[in-house]
């Protein structure tokens, strides 16, 4: 069998191979060339290996780089990847360091497969005179396959002395936030020197050979000539001290010091470019980052092999024949008749085969990125008359200048593509009023239109959507800044976006997961900046206003994840005890307690009281260590934390953990998590005289009181149970 074969190169321990054994039951109709190996890693990092000082370690030293070299030479490494980012889900063997490692070879064999492609750029010089060689392939020139080694490992050096660098200056040139940028600036930057300096037996097809090959790698970076020129240089001075290396001219490779003379030709010499690669190879090793990848592999050829044909031979096809009639085509089984347990997305915790059907072909990060710019493409391209001609420009003329400010303090340059993006964000605004007009026709009040908060609530989650299609980073930490100079509050955008996840039935899963987090960082963080005083008095009253009532369970529905989920990060057992600490302290709140403050820290504290109470030694250093593993980017919720709690927190929380004595079992509601990012019935809306949008219930229906009416009749004795339902933000 495959898996013993495979199993053998890698000398695999008989624990693991037991445990791939079992799991490739699963896939005993897959591709085995192709899921053998996947399953082997996965099985692999899922080990824990005992060492000789008594202490455990992930893994059992099998590393993805010797898995994609001991790939079957047929085997495509993309589609391995691919197979491999979606194994965890299917196996339930989640691991973070095994998320990241995949995650970071999908990226780099990328931007190996567009470096390649880069290659077709170059071709080797004809004499006119004689007669033209035509060839199938580049890859056929041995010169080009050595080449492309050398080549790959150099943007490869480059690449981590480039950024080591740039960590000890703490800061470069141009601010380039996106990590991905600077690596593929960095990635052309290195190819075109390498062009530069190839023999005069080699011409280039392109005039402008950086700005061709930026294209093949992102549209989105044509406008970076200052950071492509920046980084050229620093790429050029990277290469030509690993040439000095090579000769023995210098001995350690410092970007500190200053340009010497251009020995970058040397490495590309037709007569000693396999030499090269030997050499570069050997110093690469002594002087990489060991780690779970290494992109070197990515250089191993995938052979594809021609079956010869005997025309000769007369085939017998009555083999085939004889199987033919033996084989029935299975059906598909009927619909829904197909369970498979433990699924966390289906209502009854089953997987059924529609299911199956449905997740059949995994996406990718760019079928992803397809589906979100086909949405948003056809959502835009349509007309929206939802104004009066005069009202319609007069919230154009402010809705563009306030995306424009928005614009000038979080992004660094202004890009040609700015009036084309104000133009879509404004347009997708108008399509969620016209559907929200129509979804809830009769019934819209049209003065609300004319009410500043709900138009500009409406922009601005248009605004957040359209960056989350164009990936933008710092999304959430972004949205401060936003209601400011939308001049709305964070409760405005709480409002409306249940309506707007919901305006549309094709909206992609990806932003309406991005919408749910936006609506957890608005009850634990943005709101008690802004409105604390308020809020306190919402919590603390008890309101009968819709709007008031629904706020506060779903602040308590998000509380009873973050709870449960912290728990699980600092590695403690006591969600219960907590979530009904902190629910007792919200019934009463204090606004010296709550005022500016991230929930998160609030959280923190009541583990801290709670294990001095059970008379532990709890320690904010080893949470702070343990938090930022997995929130890196919060570092405020650990800031000054001592003082707060000694300060603000601690008199108002003894006493309530002291009373609390057998904690109730932790409630989330069910489905909770999979609302996404809330599950809402049609709007109707109705504000006030003074343009303020509240919450009215939605209008009884007369099919289901008389249905009420009729079962209380025939069933006096029980009374229905009237269910929660979620949150209508402009209803009262």
């Amino acid at each position: 069998m495959y898996i013993e074969e495979f199993s053998n190169q890698l000398n695999l321990d008989q624990e693991t191979l037991d445990k791939v054994k079992i799991a490739m039951q699963q896939f005993s109709e897959q591709e085995e060339k192709i899921y053998v190996p996947a399953v082997v890693y996965l099985c692999s990092q899922s080990c824990q290996i005992q060492q000789i000082d008594g202490q455990t370690k992930q893994g059992n030293g099998i590393t993805l780089t010797q898995v994609i070299r001991n790939l079957d030479p047929q085997t495509d490494i993309e589609q391995f990847l691919l197979v491999l980012q979606e194994l965890p889900s299917l196996l339930k063997q989640h691991s973070s360091e095994f998320d990241s490692v995949v995650r970071q070879a999908n990226f780099s064999f990328r931007l190996y497969k567009k470096f390649d492609k880069c290659f077709s750029l170059i071709q080797p010089f004809q004499n006119p005179s004689s007669t033209p060689q035509f060839r199938k392939e580049d890859d056929s020139d041995p010169y080009i396959q050595d080449l492309k080694k050398v080549a790959w490992i150099l943007c490869i050096m480059v690449r981590q002395n480039i950024l080591q660098y740039e960590e000890q200056l703490e800061k470069n040139e141009y601010n380039i936030y996106d990590p991905n940028s600077k690596v593929i600036l960095i990635l052309v930057g290195s190819l075109s020197i390498v062009f530069k300096n190839l023999p005069n037996t080699f011409t280039q097809n392109v005039a402008d050979l950086s700005q061709k090959m930026l294209t093949y790698f992102c549209n989105d970076l044509d406008e970076c000539d200052e950071e492509l020129k920046y980084y050229q240089n620093l790429c050029f001075k990277c290469i030509n001290q690993i040439a000095n290396i090579m000769q023995h001219k210098a001995k350690v490779l410092d970007l500190q010091l200053e340009t010497q003379e251009n020995q970058v030709h040397i490495l590309f010499e037709e007569n000693t470019i396999d030499q090269t690669y030997k050499r570069l190879h050997k110093y690469y090793e002594k002087t990489r980052k060991h780690s779970d990848l290494d992109e070197e592999c990515f250089l191993r050829q995938r052979v594809v092999f021609t079956p010869k044909k005997d025309i000769n031979k007369q085939t017998d096809y009555s083999e085939f024949e004889t199987l033919q009639k033996k084989t029935k085509i299975k059906s598909d089984p009927p619909f829904m008749q197909t369970p498979l347990k433990d699924n966390k997305f289906s209502n009854t915790l089953e997987q059924t085969y529609f299911d199956i059907k449905k997740n059949a072909i995994p996406q990718t990060p760019i079928s992803k990125c397809m589906e979100l710019y086909q949405w948003m493409k056809k959502i835009t391209m349509q007309n929206y008359k939802c104004f009066e001609d005069y009202d319609e420009k007069e919230f154009y003329d402010r809705a563009i200048h306030k995306i424009r400010k928005y614009f000038e303090v979080t992004e660094a340059m202004k890009t040609q593509k700015q009036n084309e993006q104000e133009q879509t964000i404004f347009t997708l605004s108008l399509a969620v009023i016209d559907s929200l007009i129509k979804q809830n026709e009769g019934q819209f009040d049209l003065k609300l239109l004319q009410n500043d908060c709900f138009q500009f609530s409406i922009l601005g989650l248009s605004l957040y959507t359209h960056q989350i299609i164009n990936q933008k980073p710092n999304l959430l930490y972004n949205m401060k800044q936003l209601c400011t100079i939308f001049e709305i509050s964070p409760l405005d955008l709480f409002r409306v976006i249940a309506n707007f996840a919901h305006f549309n039935r094709q909206m992609p899963s990806t932003i309406t997961s991005q919408l749910f987090e936006l609506e957890k960082h608005i009850l634990f963080n943005l709101m008690w900046q802004t409105d604390a005083k308020k809020l306190v008095e919402i919590f603390r009253d008890n309101s009968p206003k819709y709007f008031e009532q629904e706020l506060v369970r779903r602040f308590q529905n998000h509380l009873a994840l973050r709870v449960k989920e912290l728990c699980k990060i600092l590695q403690l057992e006591i969600h219960d005890f907590a979530y009904s600490a902190i629910c007792e302290f919200m019934k009463n709140p204090k606004l010296e307690v709550l005022k500016d403050v991230i929930f998160d820290t609030v959280i923190v504290c009541t583990f801290y009281v709670i294990q001095k109470h059970h008379k532990q030694s709890p320690s904010f250093n080893s949470f702070n260590k343990l938090y930022t593993k997995y929130y890196s980017q919060q570092k405020q919720v650990f800031t000054r934390i001592v003082e707060y709690y000694n300060d603000r927190f601690l008199n108002e929380f003894r006493d309530i953990v002291k009373s609390i004595s057998n904690a109730q079992p932790l409630h989330i509601p069910k489905n909770f998590e999979c609302q996404s990012p809330l599950i809402i019935k049609p709007i109707p809306v109705s504000p006030n005289q003074k343009l303020s949008y509240i919450a009215t219930p939605e209008p009884p229906s007369p099919q289901k009181n008389f249905m009420r009416s009729l079962m209380q009749k025939i069933k006096p004795q029980q009374q229905p149970q009237q269910k929660q339902q979620d949150i209508q933000p402009f209803q009262d």
